[in-house]
């Protein structure tokens, strides 16, 4: 019997998605904070250093400039094209490196992209290739049915970000076996959707969430029209304004050090 094939991701519907989304992209403010903020905690002392979903390298770019080693891997070439340091495309679960070959791997915002055979391979190629530390930021404890957007154009549902998984602190720190010397959150708060006023904003008002670029993944529209917001739909927002609860928001960060046996800094 063979080896089994790394799965697959979506046979390729990421790829042309993200592709698409990088042919013109450009940070915004938030985003810059999250990566300034992930940047603030890679251990100084480390000497080559993999960025597993590299995206346009702001992360390894940053690195390469503190004069770091870095290889960018990325499944799009458009992203790819904006790295600064060493690059190669391919998928993050069949990793073409040995094992053990880098003092850190890094991996940003990334998992909550993943179904779950694939995010499964994934951490375990993470695991295989990282020497010593495996660092990685997710969304903290998103609500996935917040930001689930429609496609005009073949009605399938999606985030509009992509997200597949949700994590807490807790589920991130399970991960791997190994303490973490590092399990941080972001700080920020964001109010919670009232689930009866999300329904009826969704399902009768057929009301969802939008952001630019979009592209469906199903049928890779990128042209998704942006939903009208009707008056019903400005006084519903206005009553979850009042009624909903403010929740943690923002990023998670863990740090696992394989020579690590009691955990050292959360927050």
């Amino acid at each position: 019997m063979g080896t089994p094939s790394a799965p697959s991701i979506r046979g390729g519907a990421v790829e042309r998605q993200f592709d698409h989304h990088y042919a013109d992209f450009a940070s915004s403010p938030r985003g810059l904070e999250r990566i300034a903020w992930t940047l603030s905690h890679v251990p100084t002392d480390v000497e080559l250093v993999l960025e597993v979903g590299a995206g346009t390298g702001r992360i390894a770019n940053a690195l390469r400039e503190r004069g770091t080693r870095v290889v960018a891997i990325d499944l799009s070439l458009n992203g790819l094209r904006a790295c600064r340091t060493h690059r190669v495309k391919g998928s993050s679960a069949e990793l073409p490196f040995r094992t053990g070959a880098y003092d850190l791997v890094i991996c940003a915002e990334v998992i909550e992209h993943l179904p779950p055979d694939v995010r499964e391979a994934t951490l375990r190629e993470l695991d295989r290739v990282s020497r010593r530390r495996i660092l990685l930021t997710v969304p903290n404890a998103e609500i996935l049915e917040e930001m689930q957007a429609r496609c005009d154009r073949c009605g399938t549902r999606f985030h509009v970000d992509g997200h597949l998984a949700s994590f807490t602190s807790a589920s991130l720190a399970r991960l791997y076996q190994y303490r973490v010397a590092k399990l941080l959150t972001s700080g920020h708060r964001a109010r919670a959707w009232v689930p009866l006023l999300l329904t009826v904003r969704q399902k009768l008002l057929r009301c969802y969430a939008w952001d630019t670029p979009l592209t469906c993944p199903k049928c890779l529209n990128s042209d998704v029209r942006q939903p009208v917001r009707s008056l019903a739909v400005k006084i519903v927002d206005r009553l979850n304004h009042y009624l909903g609860r403010e929740r943690e928001a923002g990023w998670l960060l863990a740090l696992f050090d394989k020579q690590v046996s009691t955990r050292v800094t959360t927050a």
